[in-house]
């Protein structure tokens, strides 16, 4: 019986500490970027346009409108025609690099994958712009 209490006890001692911890968060505020510190900004899938800029230089737009580029580390999407082929990694929100994997041009059946070395947040009157063929 002792020890059933003390489980007891210990348990409302984690939920306690846990709820208390979670007051401090507010939800309103913006993630945060481990590397910067600054501010992040995320795109939920499914995406609504994405567009081959250069070989280096993916555009990616969220269905709410929200704009970003994708920079790889090499030269991937050849083909501003091929299909770009995106896998998640558990969830379909893209906050940086490691979120999404990339595939670009298909070469004899092979996608070529795509290492993104940066994801730059740009606004959406940017991202229009360059889903309508400005640079």
């Amino acid at each position: 019986m002792r020890l059933y209490r003390l489980l007891a006890t210990a348990g409302v001692l984690v939920m306690t500490s846990t709820v208390a911890g979670c007051a401090d968060h507010d939800p309103s505020s913006p993630l945060r970027s481990m590397e910067t510190g600054k501010a992040r900004m995320c795109l939920e899938a499914p995406l609504d346009n994405t567009k081959i800029i250069d070989d280096k230089t993916l555009l990616l737009i969220d269905r709410g409108g929200q704009a970003a580029l994708a920079h790889m580390a090499g030269s991937c999407l050849l083909d501003s025609t091929s299909p770009v082929i995106m896998k998640y990694h558990g969830t379909t929100s893209v906050c940086g690099p490691l979120d999404v994997d990339i595939s670009g041009t298909v070469t004899g059946g092979i996608p070529t994958p795509c290492i993104i070395s940066t994801l730059e947040p740009i606004s959406k009157a940017q991202g229009h712009a360059l889903l309508l063929g400005g640079k």
